[in-house]
């Protein structure tokens, strides 16, 4: 069976974060404001999910709502500072990590749609 046309790892340079959020609502606002920013090429919303966490010294556990940020990996500066202002957290999780296998379509549209900022 013959490969799909891939990116090499050296050349990706689309990102994948994830952030959480109470509710539904608020993850479509968010998503909204970082789609409208045009910081990323697609952000896919999840959930519920369960997350144990300790927060001001007690052991918490709360459903959240998880978003998933595709992104060119240059506009890291400016699509964290979105999302740390209009996150409704006090402390937002941002977790980031590089794609490491992209195919080229796929890199190529999202490079189009979120262009490097």
């Amino acid at each position: 069976m013959p490969e799909a046309n891939m990116e090499k790892p050296a050349e990706v340079k689309l990102r994948i974060a994830w952030t959480t959020v109470e509710t539904p609502e608020d993850a479509n606002r968010l998503a909204h404001a970082i789609m409208e920013s045009r910081q990323a090429a697609c952000v896919q919303i999840d959930g519920p999910v369960r997350s144990l966490f300790h927060w001001e010294g007690k052991l918490e556990s709360s459903n959240e709502v998880r978003l998933w940020i595709k992104y060119p990996k240059q506009n890291e500066s400016a699509l964290q500072k979105l999302v740390d202002e209009a996150h409704p957290y006090e402390v937002p999780q941002w977790v980031a990590v590089d794609a490491v296998a992209v195919m080229t379509a796929y890199g190529e549209w999202a490079s189009s749609v979120a262009p490097s900022q």
